[in-house]
Order: C-alpha cells, then sequence, then structure tokens
C-alpha cells in the first residue's frame, strides 16, 4: 500500500524521513541519500547508487557510509532485471517501504528508539569513546534487526569486560553470541534417557 502510494505520488516520503528520523535510527547523511535515491527512483529504478554522490551535498566519506548503512540495515537491494534477455542492475527500495509500515503499525515503538540510544551511550561510557559510524550500524541492526535485548547487551558487555583486555564493538559481538550460546546450554533440558541412564549407573 505504501509503495503504491509513493508511485502516485501521494506519500510525502522526505517528510516521513525527516519526521521519524529518530525511530528510522537514521544519521543526517543517511536520510539525504535515502530521499535522493526516492527521488531518483521516481524516474528510474535502474539508477546506479554510486550515480547520485555528484548530486550529494555531504563528503564523499559520508555518502560511501550512508549507502553502506543502508545497504546493510536493507533498506535497498540490487538485483538484476531481465528484458529480452539483457540483464541491467536495478535498485529496490521494498525495505524502506517495509520500515515505513512497521512504523505506522507500531513495531518501531518509542521503547525500540530508547534502547538504541541507552544502548549506545552504556558502550560508549565503557570503552570510553565517541562509536564510529560503522559501529553505530552495528549496534543499530542488533537492536532493531536481530531484536537484541537491552539485558543481554548488559550481560555481554560484562562477559566482555571480563575475558577482553581490548573493549571493542568486534569483542561485544563476540562476547554477545558466547553469552546467549552459554546461556542456552545452561537452558536445554536434559532429555529423559540421558536422567534414566544416569541413575542406572549410579
Amino acid at each position: 500500500m505504501i509503495k503504491k502510494l509513493y508511485e502516485c505520488g501521494c506519500f510525502k516520503y522526505e517528510k516521513f524521513i525527516l519526521v521519524h528520523q529518530k525511530e528510522l535510527l537514521l544519521t543526517p547523511a543517511s536520510s539525504v541519500v535515502l530521499i535522493q535515491m526516492l527521488k531518483e527512483y521516481e524516474t528510474n529504478k535502474y539508477f546506479s547508487v554510486q550515480s547520485l554522490k555528484s548530486k550529494m551535498m555531504i563528503s564523499d566519506k559520508e555518502f560511501d557510509e550512508a549507502v553502506a548503512n543502508l545497504l546493510e540495515r536493507e533498506f535497498y537491494s540490487i538485483y538484476i532485471q531481465y528484458e529480452d534477455g539483457i540483464g541491467r542492475e536495478a535498485v529496490s527500495l521494498d525495505g524502506f517501504f517495509d520500515r515505513v509500515k512497521d512504523i505506522l503499525s507500531g513495531v518501531n515503538s518509542k521503547d525500540l528508539e530508547n534502547d538504541f540510544f541507552y544502548v549506545t551511550q552504556l558502550i560508549q561510557k565503557e570503552i570510553g569513546r565517541v562509536l564510529t559510524a560503522d559501529e553505530l550500524s552495528i549496534v543499530s541492526s542488533l537492536i532493531t534487526e536481530d531484536r537484541v535485548k537491552v539485558s543481554d547487551m548488559e550481560e555481554a558487555l560484562e562477559y566482555m569486560k571480563s575475558r577482553y583486555k581490548v573493549l571493542n564493538i568486534k569483542n561485544l559481538v563476540t562476547s554477545l553470541n558466547r553469552f546467549r550460546n552459554e546461556a542456552q546450554e545452561e537452558e536445554e533440558p536434559v532429555p529423559d534417557f540421558v536422567k534414566n541412564f544416569l541413575d542406572n549407573i549410579k
């Protein structure tokens, strides 16, 4: 439905992105790039993402980071469209329209936004510096895509501090995976046949 409204010119996506920038967890640069993508897509779905760089009033570094962030978080995707046996690279913005639908239906609530900012502040406090754009993207993905709970992030931070000398996002992600795996192993019930076997050999 959202995509159809966009295609008929009835969806004010620029205003939506600016108003819901925090809920979409977008940086200012990512917002600008996404808006330009939507403008370009209105007339040509075969545009090259890199071709937008010359139209941006941001640095090449900011553009590259924004494009990578949007792709990683699946706001857009690239695929091959075949016409008359000839393949052409095309862009799909369905991921963005899905995000819009989620926000309008209340899936991306204020709680999710608050979790992201709380976890970001907590991590920065522990590692003693501000997170880079790439690191923020990883944290955002953990919270919004993987739905990692704040309590799990707190446990992972403690796990990392107790096992690593270097505190960084890479070790935090590793700690999160190990902590969650250990928690699952502890919760895994012992099968009855194992219990019976152990009882019989006592």
